[in-house]
C-alpha cells in the first residue's frame, strides 16, 4: 500500500463494548427455538435442525460475538476509531479523511463516518464518507486512503474503519448464514509513505456473481427472528425495525474464491516485486476457515500455520471488520512489525475482491 500504517485498534462486543459471546451449543439452542416457532407461526416454511456440531465441522466457528441491543454499529465504529488514533500518537487535527465501510449501517443517513467524525471532535475541512462493499469494504477504504494520505499537508493522516452488527440482519433460522457471521469493528490509520516505491491496492469485481452474496429484503410474510444480546445473555426476538436478511450461496461462493484467489494473490505480489517466501503473513478475511486452509494450501502448500493468523474460530466472519481486526491483532501481539511484509485479502459481495502488501 502506498501508504505508511501508523496505529490499529478494534471494538469486540464482550470485551471493548457491551455484549456477549455466543458459543455453538447456545447458538444451536435458540435456532431449533426458532425453529419450534416456525412450526406453529409458517408452517409452510421448511426449517432445517441445528446441532451444536455444525458451525466448527463446517465453517470453522466455535463462537461469535453479538453486540448489546443498547449498542448500534456506529458505537463499535466510533470506539475503534478512537482505539486506533490512541495507538497512532496523532493528534485527531492531523486527520483529513475518514473511509468507513459498513452493510450494516443504523440507517441510510447520517453517515457512520460523520457520527465518528462528530465523535472524536475532527475538524469542518475533513472528508468523510460511509462506503458498502461489503467484506473486502476495509480494503477498499485502503484504496481510497492512498490517494487521500498528504493530499491536505495540514491533515495529512487518514483514518479507515470496517465496522459491522451482522447479526442485526442475520435470520436466525437460516443455517447458512446464522452460524458463521459476528459482530465487530476494526481501524487502522495511515500517513504518507516513506518510500514511493511501494505496491499499490489492486482491486477486482466479478459483477457477474453479485447474487451468491445478498443482503435484500424479505418479501415474504414470514416472521424473522434474530438473536439479540440483552444483559450479558442471548435471546431470539422478532425483527420489527426491518427484514433486512443476508443472503448466500455458500458453496458457490466456496468453490469461485478457491478458484479465484490463489493466481491473483501471486500477481499481487509478482507486482510488488516479491517472492510469496518473502511474505510473512497472510491476513485473509475471515470467511471460513475451510476456505482459507483450501486457497492458502494452493498458494503455498504445506505453509506454516502462524503465517496465516485467524480468529474466524472465536469471532466469527465479521464481515469489513475482520480484516482490520486481525491487523490489529497480529500488530499487539507482536506477530507484525517493523521489517515485516503482510499481505492482506478480502473477498465478498459483488464479487468484490482486494488485496495489497503491507510494511510493518
Amino acid at each position: 500500500m502506498k501508504a505508511k500504517l501508523l496505529g490499529t485498534g478494534r471494538a469486540l462486543p464482550g470485551e471493548d463494548v457491551a455484549g456477549t459471546q455466543l458459543g455453538n451449543v447456545e447458538l444451536a439452542r435458540l435456532m431449533n427455538e426458532v425453529r419450534e416457532r416456525l412450526a406453529v407461526e409458517a408452517p409452510e416454511q421448511e426449517v432445517l435442525p441445528t446441532d451444536a456440531d455444525f458451525p466448527e465441522r463446517r465453517l470453522g466457528v466455535l463462537s461469535r460475538r453479538v453486540l448489546d441491543a443498547s449498542l448500534t454499529v456506529r458505537d463499535l465504529a466510533i470506539h475503534a476509531a478512537r482505539s486506533a488514533v490512541a495507538d497512532a500518537g496523532v493528534d485527531i487535527a492531523s486527520i483529513g479523511a475518514v473511509y468507513v465501510n459498513t452493510t450494516t449501517p443504523d440507517g441510510l443517513a447520517p453517515t457512520t463516518a460523520s457520527s465518528i467524525h462528530a465523535a472524536l471532535g475532527m475538524e469542518e475541512d475533513v472528508f468523510a464518507v460511509d462506503q458498502s462493499l461489503g467484506c473486502n469494504g476495509f480494503i477498499g477504504g485502503m484504496y481510497n486512503a492512498q490517494g487521500a494520505v498528504g493530499r491536505n499537508e495540514a491533515r495529512p493522516n487518514v483514518l479507515v474503519v470496517g465496522a459491522e452488527c451482522m447479526t442485526s440482519v442475520l435470520d436466525a433460522s437460516d443455517r447458512t448464514t446464522m452460524p458463521i457471521f459476528g459482530d465487530g469493528s476494526g481501524a487502522a490509520v495511515f500517513g504518507p509513505p516513506e518510500s514511493d516505491d511501494l505496491p499499490g491496492v489492486w482491486m477486482a469485481t466479478q459483477g457477474v456473481s453479485a447474487r451468491n452474496i445478498t443482503v435484500h429484503p424479505d418479501l415474504s410474510e414470514r416472521p424473522i427472528y434474530r438473536v439479540r444480546s440483552r444483559n450479558g445473555q442471548c435471546v431470539v426476538e422478532q425483527g420489527r425495525v426491518h427484514r433486512y436478511v443476508v443472503g448466500m450461496e455458500g458453496r458457490e461462493v466456496f468453490k469461485d474464491m478457491v478458484r479465484l484467489l490463489p493466481p491473483r494473490i501471486e500477481a499481487c505480489c509478482q507486482r510488488a516485486g516479491l517472492e510469496l517466501e518473502d511474505v510473512d503473513l497472510f491476513l485473509f478475511h475471515q470467511a471460513n476457515a475451510r476456505m482459507i486452509e483450501a486457497v492458502t494450501q494452493r498458494v503455498i502448500p504445506n505453509c506454516a500455520a502462524e503465517r496465516v493468523p485467524i480468529h474466524i474460530e472465536t469471532l466469527g466472519n465479521t464481515s469489513s471488520a475482520s480484516v482490520p481486526i486481525l491487523l490489529d491483532q497480529v500488530r499487539k501481539s507482536g506477530a507484525f512489525t517493523p521489517g515485516k511484509r503482510a499481505l492482506l485479502c478480502a473477498f465478498g459481495t459483488g464479487y468484490s475482491m482486494g488485496m495489497t502488501i503491507l510494511n510493518g
